[in-house]
């Protein structure tokens, strides 16, 4: 082979790599399966957070408290279920209503979108709403569970 087709596979196989690399980094979360036993109480409530993944939504429930959460706490690693914190990954509305299921009545949810996020100096990258046909339903659902809703754009 010549210096020069050489030199050409070297540049193409390294633009594969990092092509490659930046799309991993746009992998959705595992598939996880919606808690079965009731969460927690939590003093402060709990947060809800959403995203999509090509035409697929995810949500992340976790514990609230005092502090930001990063976006890959958000976004990823195993779930937990502990008294001290709680952290719930799921695809899709069907998910998210049996795991809103879980949640106490009475217990307060906020769900934080770019806005208030941005107002926090939070990095929202893709962290969103879904389109308002979902919240709507999302929050009728949590009115019949006796679940305090909050969302905050």
């Amino acid at each position: 082979m010549c210096p020069e087709t050489t030199k050409l596979v070297l540049v193409t196989l390294v633009l594969i790599v990092l092509l490659l690399s930046s799309c991993s980094s746009r992998q959705p979360p595992p598939t996880t399966l919606p808690p079965t036993e009731k969460l927690p109480r939590s003093m402060k409530g709990y947060e809800l957070y959403s995203w999509p993944v090509g035409s697929e939504w995810y949500f992340s429930l976790s514990t609230a408290t005092n502090r930001l959460k990063t976006y890959d706490e958000i976004t990823t690693g195993e779930n937990t279920l502990d008294p001290q914190w709680t952290r719930i990954v799921v695809q899709g509305t069907h998910d998210l209503e049996a795991t809103l299921e879980q949640v106490p009545p009475g217990t307060l949810v906020v769900w934080l979108g770019p806005k208030t996020l941005k107002q926090f100096g939070t990095k929202a990258r893709n962290l969103v709403l879904p389109p308002s046909r979902t919240v709507r339903a999302i929050e009728a659902y949590c009115q019949e569970l006796g679940i305090r809703l909050q969302v905050e754009p």
